[in-house]
């Protein structure tokens, strides 16, 4: 049996294993039969895991183990349900160990008048036409002796000298999201030093 899985766009993937040049194997997910000849592995290998980018991408990369507790992800999901509610849908999160980024899609709020602009929009709305970009980054630290796990929120700094730009720090998780999740797609984002 392969090992399938389906993605956030409902795209189909199959894994398939090759061979290096040093004949070491390698892993990786097609939605397509490849063109050579592959083996399909019966299951993931030991230590390995299913990772899934906000943009759709399919891979299988060494376990990470996640520094979050349950209940803080909890946190995070929950605030991504209530900010999407709105239809949008445009929130997601990739978790990397102790740090969790949260991806934002922007561009489907447009205006285009007339049954040209309904098409457009439309589109723009599926899924799979949406464009996710790194907006924050949390990183838990973990606490020291008398002391609490620390949060660590950065922002993403688009202009001049892109890179992560330090915001916050609290030891609630879910002040932190409540206060900053909300600004996502707003002028206030860009006012958060």
């Amino acid at each position: 049996m392969s090992v399938v899985y389906k993605n956030d766009y409902g795209e189909v993937y199959t894994l398939y294993e090759g061979v290096t040049k040093t004949g070491k194997p390698r892993y990786f997910f097609s939605s397509k039969e490849p063109t050579k000849e592959f083996k399909v592995p019966d299951s993931i290998p030991d230590g390995y895991e299913i990772f899934e980018k906000a943009n759709s991408g399919v891979f299988l990369r060494k376990t990470v183990p996640c520094k979050f507790l349950p209940a803080e992800l909890k946190v995070l999901e929950r605030a991504i349900r209530e900010f999407n509610k709105s239809g949008n849908d445009n929130i997601k999160i990739e978790i990397k160990g102790k740090t969790i980024e949260v991806m934002h899609a922007e561009g489907i709020d447009i205006k285009i008048p007339g049954e040209l602009g309904r098409l457009i929009l439309k589109k723009l709305k599926e899924r799979k036409s949406r464009n996710y970009s790194a907006v924050y980054k949390i990183e838990v630290q973990e606490a020291k002796k008398g002391s609490k796990r620390q949060f660590h929120l950065s922002r993403w700094h688009f202009s001049g000298d892109e890179g992560w730009m330090y915001v916050d720090s609290l030891d609630d998780i879910k002040m932190l999201v409540w206060n900053y999740f909300p600004k996502i797609g707003s002028d206030e984002y860009f006012e958060i030093y």
